[in-house]
């Protein structure tokens, strides 16, 4: 079995001995051929992910930035809530919950948002659909991941912070 490239000079020669008059051009295999014409569409496909990166990581820290200020705002009651003995981990719980309750809100309204959304994007997408089960899920996870992650350390922060000068501080 010979390669298609190598019997392009034998094509090529029976082409000319046919009619000199026929123009010859370059010579490529089918995979080359399917290869190019998804090129674009692969790298838009790669270009959404990049943007989906990305995005996760501003989503973390965003996260992170929200239950800072937010554990900020709250300082005094978290200290007073440990001063009269509430233990740490009740007070990193109650982090934490806000936390999955605020992502629960926010993924619930990024998937209506999605399905809403879906048929415009749905040209974009290379071998995917908007309306994936699997990948509305893997989404839905991988935010839970990120806030959970995000949350690990205002949530520690606001368990072992110092109540007496947190009381004193206001």
């Amino acid at each position: 079995k010979a390669e298609p490239l190598q019997m392009a000079s034998d094509v090529r020669r029976e082409i000319m001995a046919f009619d000199r008059n026929i123009p010859v051009g370059t010579f490529i295999t089918m995979e080359e051929n399917v290869a190019s014409h998804f090129a674009l569409d692969k790298l838009g496909s790669l270009a959404m992910m990049i943007f989906a990166l990305v995005a996760s990581v501003l989503a973390a820290i965003g996260i992170y930035a929200v239950l800072g200020a937010y554990i900020n705002q709250r300082r005094r009651e978290f200290a007073i809530r440990i001063a009269l003995g509430a233990l740490p981990g009740d007070v990193r719980k109650q982090v934490l919950w806000q936390s999955a309750r605020m992502t629960l809100i926010g993924s619930g309204i990024g998937m209506l948002l999605s399905v809403a959304l879906g048929k415009m994007i749905e040209s974009a997408l290379f071998n995917l659909s908007p309306f994936d089960l699997r990948l509305s899920v893997a989404t839905a996870v991988a935010m839970a991941v990120i806030a959970i992650v995000s949350t690990i350390v205002p949530a520690h922060k606001a368990s072992n912070m110092d109540t007496v000068g947190a009381l004193r501080s206001e």
